[in-house]
């Protein structure tokens, strides 16, 4: 009986870690991937969400720059 209780407990454990990571995913504004994104400027500096490779070539085109031009690729 406890071992099946263990069982139990493990398995909720799973799946709230896996709902808490499936809400953690956004879409890419620049590339349309589904991932997960921290928000960066982009158009007219409005915030988006980009992914991590996106983020990082924005920033290493315009480093210390905010709210210039991004071209979306979609």
């Amino acid at each position: 009986m406890q071992e099946a209780l263990a069982e139990f407990k493990e398995l909720k454990q799973i799946k709230e870690n896996v709902r808490r990571n499936i809400n953690a995913l956004e879409c890419c504004w620049n590339c349309q991937r589904i991932s997960e994104c921290e928000q960066g400027l982009g158009e007219s500096a409005a915030a988006v969400w980009l992914c991590t490779g996106c983020r990082r070539k924005l920033l290493t085109c315009r480093p210390g720059r905010t709210g210039a031009s991004w071209q979306h690729s979609a």
